[in-house]
């Protein structure tokens, strides 16, 4: 081979090598991802063992058992169990979250309308200029000096000088805020709804409002949506105190049976728990309802939070199945590294071969031209 020849073979042979190299470090680089990979799976994987999930004590005739808890399980009777019911407000506005089933269908009565609300409607834009603040305080204004304090007196008897500022100081501003944003119907309309258009909106076999009132009594659903409406209303308790008046916001039927959205909530401070717990009476009607106390997952016995075996087993398969994929893609990138290396190898011998050769000639010419 002649000198040039042999210096234009060494060069290709150079330019090859650093070529390899540089794929090999490029499959190095590669590698190093799957390792970060490989850590953010394990990472996700511990997070999936701390799993857990809430779970409600219902009585079945096979004893005690805690089940499994979304929105909707906690306000619903069970043909086949006993359990508490509960309620679960907004814990900022704290208002009753309602299934959007019966949300949709509760407003103000188009043929009884409440005159204190004439012009002051919250859910439209009437062109009056006014903010939804402003109609609630006009509205408010209304309430104390037409329906609450018409003599223009407070409890105590004493002349009234600023109207919104009495009903705060006497307990009754949040129970006519709530009259203002949720007009109700009346007690059995609101029962109705609630019956035909969520508790036994599929059932061909009821006609009558009297029917649907006493289906709700015969499934233990009557008392339990009694109470929960007194607690969106409000009323008046045996000392005359305005409780409740919560109003209400709707839940979707996507949230109510997703066990997940609850858990979330509830860890998140989202919503707040109550629970049926017994009888009072309503002020001057001769009539008893049931009420609400606030509890939680930490102090209601009912209740428990325990490992999710569900969805540890679910991120077990899934781990386990990307530290698979993992693994074989490293085996291959591993195979290709050894190619590049046998590759890389094979013309380290012959670029040694060939210097070896240039070498010479250099040699042999230097010998030449001294001679």
């Amino acid at each position: 081979m002649g000198m040039s020849a042999s210096q234009a073979r060494l060069l290709s042979l150079t330019a090859r090598m650093h070529d390899l190299e540089y794929q090999a470090q490029a499959l190095q680089y590669s590698k190093l991802d799957l390792v970060n990979s490989k850590n953010d799976v394990y990472e996700e994987y511990l997070g999936a063992l701390d799993s857990t999930k809430f779970q409600m004590s219902v009585v079945t005739m096979n004893g005690n058992e805690f089940q499994d808890i979304s929105y909707t399980n906690m306000i619903s009777s069970q043909v086949n169990g006993i359990h508490s019911m509960y309620t679960i407000t907004n814990a900022t506005t704290g208002q009753v979250l309602l299934p959007e089933q019966i949300a949709s269908k509760l407003g103000p009565d188009p043929h009884n309308p409440d005159p204190l609300r004439e012009g002051l409607d919250p859910r439209v834009d009437d062109g009056s200029g006014l903010t939804h603040e402003e109609k609630l305080e006009q509205y408010l204004l209304r309430v104390a000096q037409q329906r609450v304090y018409p003599d223009g007196k407070d409890s105590k008897g004493n002349a009234i000088s600023d109207y919104i500022q009495t009903l705060k100081n006497e307990g009754k501003y949040n129970y006519w805020k709530a009259q203002f944003y949720n007009e109700l119907p009346e007690e059995n309309d609101f029962l109705l709804v609630v019956a035909k258009n969520y508790l036994y909106s599929s059932r061909i076999d009821i006609d009558t409002d009297e029917d649907y009132i006493r289906q709700m009594k015969t499934d233990g659903n009557y008392d339990y949506w009694k109470a929960v409406y007194y607690q969106i209303a409000g009323y008046q308790s045996d000392s005359g105190e305005y409780v409740g008046g919560r109003g209400f916001c709707p839940i979707s039927k996507e949230n109510a049976v997703d066990r997940g959205w609850l858990e979330e909530a509830l860890n998140s401070g989202e919503v707040q728990l109550y629970k049926m717990v017994k009888e009072t009476n309503l002020f001057n009607q001769g009539d008893k309802v049931n009420i609400f106390a606030e509890t939680s997952l930490g102090t209601d016995c009912e209740l428990q939070e325990v490992k999710n075996e569900e969805l540890i087993a679910l991120a077990t398969v899934k781990y386990e199945k990307a530290v698979e994929d993992i693994d074989a893609k490293e085996t291959k990138l591993d195979l290709q590294l050894n190619r590049i290396d046998a590759q890389h190898n094979a013309l380290k011998t012959e670029y040694d071969s060939v210097k070896q050769i240039v070498s010479k000639n250099i040699d042999r010419s230097f010998k030449t031209f001294n001679a």
